[in-house]
């Protein structure tokens, strides 16, 4: 659920439920974004984190879908593995 302010400063809410298999599909994908942005923040980093590719269907960081570049899905999850103890090290001497 979102509120927001209109035009001439009117209100409105927009709010979007999502049932069945693909809620729960897409539900699980924000919450792993959602984890791995905090695990970023406590690491230090700062804007739009490359590695997270793997669990969006086009690569962050492009203008436009074809100006992405064409990583497969294996080797944008291969980047992600590869960065997590990275960001777990950097979140652990942070939080000591």
């Amino acid at each position: 659920m979102g509120l927001g302010t209109a035009w001439a400063g009117g209100a409105f809410e927009l709010s979007l439920e999502l049932r069945g298999p693909v809620g729960l599909y897409l539900a699980a994908r924000a919450l792993d974004a959602a984890l791995l942005v905090e695990l970023a923040a406590r690491a230090q980093r700062s804007g739009a984190q490359e590695w997270m590719d793997a669990l969006f269907l086009s690569p962050l960081g492009s203008a436009s879908p074809h100006e992405a570049r064409t990583v497969s899905l294996a080797g944008r999850r291969g980047r992600l593995l590869a960065e997590l103890p990275a960001l777990a090290r950097s979140a652990g001497r942070e939080a000591a």
